[in-house]
């Protein structure tokens, strides 16, 4: 140490080249160690997820249908669903795509061959056609749905249940 003028040592000010190298070095495994946290949902998570959000966004446009006195659908395709609205345009109905209400957003699937729709015991066929979807499912005005079961990714099913509510549950693999 370096003694002043007046005799108090001078202590340094600021920090090494090497201290600043090691703080960035543990920053820097902080954060990869986050991001690859973060990042590694499983294939399996991710599909619940979306399950999750659509058994919700089902539930909305249930109570949006009867709240609003309208008629909603859900189209679904082997790439996406959308959610739709029945009304009128040019003094005919007809199904418009929901593009400005956030919690009926289309969403794409993360698979295109992992989702299977029956309704009435028949497999629908979800070839995408974009050109003109038309919803399989019907959400009435009355609180009615119509009845489906849809498979998710051979593990997750959504279904309609006797009283119109919405049910998610796991295929049992046998």
């Amino acid at each position: 140490m370096q003694k002043s003028v007046i005799g108090i040592y001078k202590t340094k000010q600021g920090f090494t080249l090497l201290e600043l190298l090691i703080v960035l070095v543990i920053i820097s495994i902080v954060v990869a160690a986050t991001a690859l946290t973060l990042g590694t949902r499983s294939h399996d998570q991710t599909w619940r997820s979306d399950a999750n959000i659509l058994r919700s966004q089902i539930q909305l446009a249930q109570q949006q249908a009867i709240f609003t006195n309208q008629t909603y659908g859900l189209a679904i395709s082997n790439k996406a669903y959308a959610f739709m609205l029945y009304q009128e345009v040019d003094n005919k109905y007809q199904w418009q795509t929901i593009t400005q209400q956030a919690g009926l957003r289309s969403k794409q699937w993360i698979d295109t061959d992992s989702v299977n729709l029956q309704m009435n015991n028949n497999t629908i066929s979800l070839d995408a056609d974009d050109s003109s979807p038309t919803p399989q499912i019907i959400f009435y005005p009355s609180g009615q749905i119509s009845p489906f079961i849809l498979r998710l990714n051979d593990h997750y099913i959504l279904q309609t249940s006797a009283n119109n509510s919405i049910t998610l549950g796991t295929i049992d693999e046998n």
